[in-house]
């Protein structure tokens, strides 16, 4: 099956929807230090917020407030620290 993945980034995230894994997940391009990350655990709805995302996204838009309009979609989503 041919991988189909979708990007949106700025200078503080880079944001990916991969259609096989059913998952959207980003990270924060701004803390270097804790590398912050996320990835949805809903399966259901992606395609919509995905769409919500893409529409609203903005070049000074932040991990967090992507995992927030996310959750405003009621996408449940769960964030890390990349360095554990």
């Amino acid at each position: 099956m041919e991988k189909q993945e979708f990007y949106l980034h700025n200078s503080n995230t880079k944001i990916s929807y991969d259609l096989n894994e059913k998952v959207i997940k980003g990270s924060d391009l701004t803390d270097q230090n804790n590398d912050p990350r996320f990835f949805s655990t809903s399966k259901r709805g992606l395609a919509k917020a995905w769409k919500l995302l893409h529409d609203n996204f903005t070049e000074d838009m932040s991990m967090y407030e992507v995992t927030r309009l996310l959750r405003s979609a009621n996408i449940r989503v769960h964030t890390y620290c990349g360095l554990d």
